[in-house]
This record gives structure tokens, sequence and C-alpha cells, in this order.
């Protein structure tokens, strides 16, 4: 059967009918991204599949482009597939109710609203509670920094002056060590490399080469050690190897060159990732010269008690999947941006 539509997020999806794209779309549970599009946002890939005899080519995500980590359409599709319907109704010559933009042809129109014209209409609508959240945005961020600077805080390491001139640190290294200095020094340490290379296998360890040993080892003394970890883990774009779904509690992992992206459950994923995070933490203690020893012995224990406390209980197990999916959301952005040029460059090679 020749189809007129195939659903680009799962690959699997094939139909004549219209109707049966948007049973699939509007269903309580999105289906699960293909791996070989894993670098699309959610609303490039609805869009794309609502287009009929949708071959895929680097020509249609460059006319998405301008939805690249967007999912407001995605979230709106109940709203979309209404205006959809009612231009059915139209026999006449049709127009845009939104920009007045007049088409000869039924399906033009549809295109027109499914690329363009619906993004644009949201984010018109959204503008002014945007404006408010991001009011309070700042008015948070402003917050964070204050609560930065009180011992009592719980900004990345938690931990007071004191346990830091305790554990041999002295002012210039308690200076160094706050989030602002630690993301620009990294970040500027990564802007000097050109080249995008592939980020390593999930299979393997993370690179902590650009981790400062005085930041690894107040990271093992901080008392959310595996989650401050991850965070700068992850601030060294070559570890960027998740980009995870929420939406199905999955998401895509990298693999190897030649596999690029498979897909695996976010149980899993955090499963894996607390594991890897344990021995990096075993081994940043190990390491640990600079502080003293009872707070190293300390950090120890709690390296194990930690895991161990993850390992036995389900609740925490929940717990700590909320908070590291979340860590991975934070890069997703920065992950896609690297699968986008993996995958169009395989693209590229397969010659479509």
């Amino acid at each position: 059967m020749i189809s007129d539509y195939k659903c680009i997020r799962c690959n699997k999806l094939e139909t004549k009918f219209f109707n049966d794209l948007k049973k699939h779309f509007i269903r309580k549970r999105m289906c699960e991204k293909a791996p070989e599009y894993c670098f699309l946002s959610d609303d490039q890939l609805l869009v794309i599949s609502l287009i009929p005899n949708n071959n895929f080519s680097n020509a249609l995500i460059e006319k998405t482009k301008h939805l690249k980590n967007s999912n407001i359409i995605t979230k709106n599709i109940e709203k979309l597939f209404k205006i959809l319907n009612s231009i059915e109704k139209v026999k006449n010559k049709v127009c845009c109710k939104h920009c007045n933009q007049e088409f000869n042809l039924i399906m033009d129109l549809k295109k027109h609203i499914i690329i363009d014209c619906f993004f644009k209409q949201l984010n018109q609508e959204n503008e002014a509670y945007k404006n408010t959240s991001n009011n309070k945005l700042e008015e948070n961020n402003e917050q964070k920094i204050i609560n930065m600077d009180n011992s009592n805080s719980s900004n990345i390491f938690n931990i007071s002056n004191s346990n830091y001139n305790n554990c041999g640190f002295n002012n210039t290294v308690n200076n160094t060590v706050n989030n602002n200095t630690i993301n620009n020094t990294i970040n500027n340490t990564i802007n000097l490399k050109v080249e995008i290379r592939n980020p390593v296998s999930f299979d393997s360890q993370w690179d902590l080469s650009l981790i400062d040993e005085r930041i690894k080892n107040a990271i093992g003394l901080s008392k959310f050690k595996y989650t401050n970890l991850l965070e700068e883990i992850l601030d060294n774009e070559i570890n960027l190897n998740v980009i995870i779904d929420n939406d199905t509690d999955s998401g895509m992992v990298y693999k190897n060159d030649l596999d690029k992206y498979i897909k695996m459950k976010s149980k899993d994923i955090v499963c894996n990732t607390m594991k890897k995070l344990n021995e990096h933490l075993i081994q940043i203690n190990k390491d640990d010269t600079m502080s003293a020893e009872e707070y190293v012995k300390h950090s120890k224990e709690n390296i194990k008690k930690k895991y161990k406390g993850y390992k036995e209980s389900e609740i925490t197990q929940k717990e700590v999947e909320f908070k590291i999916c979340s860590i991975f959301e934070n890069k997703k952005s920065d992950a896609m941006n690297i699968a986008e040029k993996i995958m169009q460059k395989s693209i590229r090679e397969s010659g479509f």
C-alpha cells in the first residue's frame, strides 16, 4: 500500500488516511522517537509528519529550522487539529484567519498553518505569559545568587567556608570553587575547540579531564556529590551522550560511531549513570591528597552509603531518576545539537 502519511517520530506508522495519523498523535502516550531522528525537536517531528508524502531530507529539516528545540505545537496539538478540521469545511478560496494570507488550495493553507503560522500564533498568545515567567525567573536567579553567598545555602557544593579551610583549602581556592567561575573556566576551554567530536560512548566512563582537581575534591566532599559531579561532567560537550525524553520515560544514548544512537528506558539510563558516577567518585576520593584525612574518610563512607541507599530503595530510585533526568534535560538542547551534526552527516553520506 502506498502511504500518504508517515510518522517521522517513531518511523513506524504509515497510512493513507490523515485521521489515522491524527489518532496516533493525540493518544495519551506519545510514540517513542526513532534513534535516527533523535536530533529533531518534538515540533519538527510532528510538523514533518503532518505533511503528506514527506520524503525525509535535509530540505525538510531546513524548512522547520525555526522549530528547533520547540515543543509548543506538540503541547497544543488538539488545538491545531481543530483548526485543520475547520479548514476542510471551507469550499471556496481559503484565507488564513491569523495572518489573512489567501490560498487557492486547501492543502497549501494547511501547510502554511502547520509549518509556520500556528507556531507564530501560539508565541503571540503566550507572549504576555512568558514575560511574566521571565520576570519571575530573573527574581529566582537573583535569589539563587544571594543564596550562594550564604554558608547555609543549598548551592552546588553546599559546603561552608569553615569546612573548606579545615580541608586544606585557602581563600584563593574558596573564591575559585564557585559555580560561575567553574562554568566560565570550563566553557572558555571548550569554546577554544573548533572541531566538534563525537561524544564518548554511553557504555564508557565520562571524560573528567577538564575538571580541575580542586573542584573534583570539593565535589567529593559536598553533600550532593552525585548530582554535582554529573553537572560538572556535562559541562564538557564530549560527555553529552544522552538525549532524554521525559514524555516517554525514555531517551537516546550515543552507542558508537557505527550504531550512532540507540533507545533506552530512563530508569536504565539513570542506573547506568549512577554506576559510573559511583566509580568516578570512588576514584576521586582515592586521589584526594589535598583535603584533611578525616574528611576524605567520611566522604568515602558517604559515597558508599548513598549508592547503597539508591540500590536498595525503590523510593530513592524514583527520586534519583527524577533528579538525574532533570540534569540531562537541562543539557538536552546541547546534546541534540551534537546529534544533529552526527546524523546529518550520516544522511549526506547515504545520498539523501
